[in-house]
């Protein structure tokens, strides 16, 4: 049992990495909600095999394999049409344009005055004019 476990996590740690490596390198500012959607089934997909022991190493493999497919097509489907990206991944917003506040883009962005204004602050703006 124990042994079936340590190789499920073994074969899953290898697996994750190879996914990883082939769905490409960003940096953690660049991560999507995609990319963090693709990370929790792959660790639902070991969780799940380690316990339950009906689950095999080899059905592990093949449930990584698929899911690496899929991952694949969907983000070079995504690279290759800039219409799908757009649909995918959505546009950018303006929230603050010559010093005025958007309204109705930070409504149907859910953005609350407080997140706003600790996000200018980390970007070194303490005032609304001072954003271009």
């Amino acid at each position: 049992m124990f042994v079936g476990i340590a190789m499920k996590l073994f074969f899953g740690f290898i697996a994750l990495a190879i996914v990883m490596r082939i769905v490409g390198k960003k940096a953690l500012s660049e991560v999507t909600p995609y990319d963090i959607i693709y990370s929790f089934v792959l660790g639902g997909i070991v969780e799940e095999s380690i316990y339950d022991d009906k689950v095999h190493v080899g059905h592990l493999l093949f449930a990584f394999f698929i899911w690496a497919i899929i991952i694949y097509t969907v983000e070079s489907f995504i690279q290759r049409r800039d219409s799908v990206a757009k649909t995918m991944k959505g546009r950018p917003s303006v929230l603050i344009f010559e010093g005025k506040l958007n309204l109705s883009q930070l409504k149907s962005n859910h953005v609350e005055m407080e997140q706003l204004r600790s996000l200018l602050r980390k970007e070194g703006s303490f005032s609304l004019q001072e954003v271009d």
